[in-house]
């Protein structure tokens, strides 16, 4: 299947324009925001800090430790995942809420299957009530129709919102 060109900054500004809530990936946080990046972040630190407390609690200073070392490579690797898109090439990035996992499920199969149908897969990541889409593509590296069509896919998928 031939891949369309590469759109111009001025086309992507005037689409994003046009469709609020997306960005360039770089200008909002690949996690749709740096609050988002930011409450996450403290929920992985809360979520360790129970897990050191609970390593303590059964008498092993070892597995707290093993925990730690754990979340901190685990912590460094999501940084490097964050910064990882915007670093190679351009890409636009929403992140969509739901009330519940399910609905947020729901709306990534339909992203999914209009992925499989078109055959540009974007990167998505989602948890409870929450979904983040980026579009890009990597041949040709940029920005193409394809994301576009993609990200419009989206918005529609998600209520038109």
């Amino acid at each position: 299947m031939a891949r369309p060109p590469v759109l111009s900054s001025s086309d992507v500004d005037a689409w994003l324009s046009a469709h609020p809530g997306w960005a360039r990936d770089g200008e909002a946080s690949r996690l749709g925001s740096e609050r988002e990046a930011s409450r996450l972040r403290s929920e992985r630190e809360a979520s360790r800090l129970g897990s050191e407390h609970e390593a303590s609690r059964l008498g092993s200073e070892h597995e707290a430790s093993r925990l730690g070392s754990e979340h901190e490579a685990s912590r460094l690797g999501s940084e490097h995942e964050a910064s990882r898109l915007g670093s190679e090439h351009e890409a636009i990035a929403r992140t969509f809420s739901f009330p519940d996992f399910s609905t947020a499920l729901a709306f990534v199969v339909r992203v999914g299957l209009f992925a499989e149908k078109t055959d540009h897969h974007p990167e998505i990541a989602f948890t409870w009530g929450k979904a983040t889409i980026v579009f890009s593509t990597h041949e040709p590296k940029g920005l193409t129709q394809l994301d576009l069509d993609g990200a419009e896919h989206a918005d529609h998928a998600h209520g038109g919102r």
